[in-house]
């Protein structure tokens, strides 16, 4: 290798500047070729959108479990997941939080094993927490099995409101 090659970047960044003045013409950098978002060549009409999921309040007198359900009536592509949720103060005071069980697109997992993971590990503060799933047809489920770690006293609650982010044909 030459010594001005980098290797974070994978190409000398100076190999213009140093061709030129050596007199060489520079090589033409191909870019690099990324896969389609939604896996087909429909990509003229993706944007970035949002899927909502409404709210929900852990309470004493709800399930322990909810699913959360939305059909998109575009073809769509799960890209993050963000799980924004307050406990209130006995709720923290008593440990108690949730975990998301599974995400579904259709009848597949978008998990590569199973097991819950904790609510915290898609905070809308999140760094990298990104979530590349399948792609959904229109008006096929995707879900979302939330839970609470330990069961609610009668004054605990705890207020989610899933959304998901993903690429969207129209």
């Amino acid at each position: 290798m030459n010594e001005y090659y980098d290797d974070n970047l994978g190409f000398n960044p100076f190999s213009k500047l140093v061709n030129k003045i050596k007199g060489k013409k520079a090589k033409k950098r191909v870019p690099i070729q990324r896969p389609s978002v939604l896996g087909s060549s429909m990509e003229v009409g993706a944007k970035r959108t949002a899927i909502g999921f409404g709210t929900f309040i852990f309470a004493v007198a709800t399930a322990q479990t909810n699913l959360f359900i939305a059909r998109p009536q575009v073809k769509f592509r799960v890209s993050r997941l963000s799980l924004p949720f307050v406990p209130d103060a006995t709720a923290i005071a008593a440990g108690v939080s949730i975990v998301v069980n599974n995400v579904f697109v259709g009848n597949k997992s978008q998990f590569a094993n199973a097991g819950a993971l904790p609510a915290e590990a898609f905070s809308p503060m999140a760094i990298g927490a990104n979530l590349l799933g399948d792609t959904c047809d229109i008006g096929q489920e995707i879900s979302i099995q939330i839970s609470t770690t330990a069961p609610l006293a009668a004054a605990e609650t705890i207020t989610v409101t899933p959304v998901i982010f993903g690429d969207s044909v129209y």
